[in-house]
């Protein structure tokens, strides 16, 4: 199975060698798409990518769904510039690249952010986050102006190897007012989930916290962690259910 990774970029010239240097060994091809960066980042990109494209920023959703669209092969790995893979990951990757039919039709991962003392953030938004990153674009579809969510079609999986996420905090105002502008544009694709769909979620969700990361063994402090979890998503599930 061939890997195309797609990052969108914007201004990352710090954090861009990295996360190339990162995915060049477990992928096949790698495709940028950039939004009119005004550093080194298109001339970083043209070094270490397969394809470099200047669009013009929509929306995360709408700039993720044009960057899979130029990809030569159909299974997409969607990173961002600040991210790298742990080396789990890779080894992960390189096992998939040897599949001949998987079986899913998205993966999702848990994801470590690290603040600026290059601590791991344990909070119910930054730990494990449940992050969809590889999938088959012609079964899966980006939604949502901003906090985009993947849309699947079919069968998805959890694994637990993780992301690794270096935040430039110095950029922390300018995202802001970036997700102000974006949370103001209409979602027209919002989901409405069934009584069992809901459910499906729940167990989901739960498997992956408790068995495949392990917090029934980790002990109260992660058992607390992940029932906060699923209450958040709990909320999150009902408040999107039609009125």
């Amino acid at each position: 199975m061939k890997i195309t990774a797609t990052i969108i970029t914007r201004n990352e010239e710090r954090a861009l060698p990295a996360c190339l240097a990162s995915i060049r060994e477990c992928v096949d091809e790698v495709v940028v798409v950039d939004s009119g960066s005004t550093d080194r980042t298109q001339e970083i990109a043209r070094s270490g990518a397969d394809i470099v494209v200047e669009h013009a920023f929509e929306n995360f959703s709408k700039q993720k769904n044009f960057a899979a669209s130029l990809a030569s092969h159909s299974w997409i790995l969607n990173i961002d510039a600040d991210e790298l893979l742990s080396d789990e990951l890779k080894e992960r990757l390189q096992a998939f690249q040897r599949e001949q039919k998987p079986r899913y039709q998205a993966y999702c991962f848990p994801r470590k952010t690290y603040g600026r003392d290059g601590q791991m953030l344990f909070n119910i938004v930054s730990y494990p986050g449940f992050h969809y990153r590889l999938y088959h674009r012609d079964f899966c579809r980006w939604r949502n102006p901003v906090h985009e969510t993947l849309e699947v079609d079919g069968k998805r999986k959890f694994l637990p190897e993780h992301f690794l996420h270096y935040p430039n905090y110095d950029r922390v105002p300018e995202k802001e007012q970036l997700y102000g502008d974006l949370k103001r544009q209409p979602d027209r694709d919002r989901p409405k989930y069934t009584l069992w769909q809901s459910a499906g979620n729940f167990w989901f969700h739960f498997r992956a916290l408790f068995f495949d990361l392990g917090f029934y063994r980790k002990g109260w402090t992660y058992w607390k962690h992940g029932a906060q979890i699923l209450f958040h998503l709990a909320g999150l599930r009902l408040k999107r259910r039609p009125s």
